[in-house]
């Protein structure tokens, strides 16, 4: 008697894709903290506004480590004047833990400028 045999392999890591959408324009200055809960990596960000800047106002995109302010880095600081788009894309997807925060701040000093972020990439799931 012959008995058959299937093989399954179930990975310990599944990755799949999050996006994260966020509109806003107030006055002063905006922050968010985005934290999938689980390890994940970091593809792309994509901010656009509704007209160019003519003042000189910064974004920053930084990670908070779950480890500790000595494990912080900041990813880009960019200076927006006379940026209507910007496309952060890092040369590989990064990877980060648990627990970290990729956190967004953004000076504004005017409400006439609306602004959308978005934020993709992968996380584990399973």
């Amino acid at each position: 008697m012959a008995i058959a045999m299937t093989k399954v392999e179930n990975p310990p890591d599944r990755w799949w894709p999050f996006t994260y959408f966020e509109q806003a324009g107030e006055d002063g200055a905006y922050s968010a903290a985005i934290v999938p809960g689980t390890r994940f990596r970091l593809k792309e960000v994509r901010l656009h506004f509704s007209t160019a800047f003519l003042s000189v106002e910064d974004f920053t995109l930084a990670m908070s480590s779950i480890n500790g302010s000595y494990f912080n880095f900041m990813l880009l600081s960019q200076e927006l004047s006379g940026i209507r788009d910007l496309i952060y894309t890092p040369d590989q997807p990064l990877e980060f833990f648990s627990d970290d925060q990729i956190v967004l701040g953004l000076s504004q000093a005017s409400a006439v400028n609306l602004f959308g972020i978005e934020i993709h990439g992968w996380s584990i799931v399973g």
